[in-house]
């Protein structure tokens, strides 16, 4: 059986292996044997703890209170895994979710093109001032040059007022379709790949969106996905309900109390 001994400190059994497997959930290394650097971190540790409780500093008010807040985040996690890990996901509640939400769980590749209304001199590399309809009219032409043949990328690299997105030709990063920006909704889940939309009304000014790929979403290849989601819910519906229990109310303690008096207060 693996063990630790530090001067007169020993850990070992069941001791040693539950401090193992929270040094890999805390740092994801591998064990002390693998990793020397880990363990000489571990005792340095150890034995700073040590001669600080030999200190009592334990008893110095804001330590304690460090010290409970450790505690509780270290519970606090141990509770949250342990209602993710308990609810209960059958395969009828992935499909009802993918059913209920439809193209929320898809796998949503887009391009675009934002025409940006903008005020005299306000880019100046472009000080030019475009009105919201000169900025439309644009959009609009744009997407006349895109219909008639023109390449989405190299419109992107010209026209776009979007410098992170332009460079690459206007590919913006995979994202799943509950991401999608509200205003662009409408637009983005009626085209099909490789259509490109109407000018949307953004903040800012206009976008010309192209669909590039669209992965829809199935209830054998994204259950882990949807499942994660639901088991979130799941622990997000259990702390709903421990606050609907306990109310919350933070007073500030008045500029008359007494000198020692508590602005924390358990009332029964």
């Amino acid at each position: 059986m693996d063990a630790l001994r530090i001067g007169t400190i020993e850990i070992g059994g069941q001791d040693f292996q539950a401090l193992s497997a929270a040094i890999r959930s805390k740092t994801g290394s591998g064990s002390f044997a693998e990793e020397p650097a880990l363990l000489k971190q571990f005792v340095e540790t150890r034995l700073l703890a040590e001669s600080a409780r030999r200190n009592g500093l334990p008893t110095d008010p804001e330590i304690r209170a460090r010290l409970s807040l450790a505690q509780d985040e270290i519970l606090a996690q141990a509770e949250h895994d342990r209602i993710y890990n308990a609810a209960d996901v059958a395969d009828a509640d992935i499909e009802r979710r993918l059913a209920e939400r439809p193209g929320a769980y898809d796998e949503i590749t887009l391009s675009h093109i934002f025409i940006a209304v903008r005020a005299a001199g306000a880019d100046p590399a472009r000080p030019e001032a475009r009105s919201d309809a000169e900025a439309l009219d644009k959009a609009l032409s744009v997407r006349r040059a895109l219909l008639a043949g023109l390449d989405f990328a190299a419109a992107a690299l010209r026209e776009s007022d979007d410098p992170a997105s332009a460079g690459s030709g206007g590919r913006v990063d995979p994202m799943l379709g509950m991401y999608v920006a509200p205003e662009f909704a409408s637009a983005v889940f009626s085209l099909k790949e490789g259509e490109i939309s109407e000018p949307v009304h953004g903040s800012g000014g206009y976008h010309l969106v192209q669909l590039v790929k669209r992965v829809r979403a199935d209830p054998r290849t994204n259950r882990g996905m949807v499942e994660a989601v639901l088991r979130g819910e799941a622990v997000q519906r259990a702390l709903d309900t421990m606050l609907r229990l306990h109310p919350v109310a933070l007073s500030r303690a008045s500029a008359t109390a007494p000198t020692g008096s508590s602005g924390v207060r358990n009332k029964n």
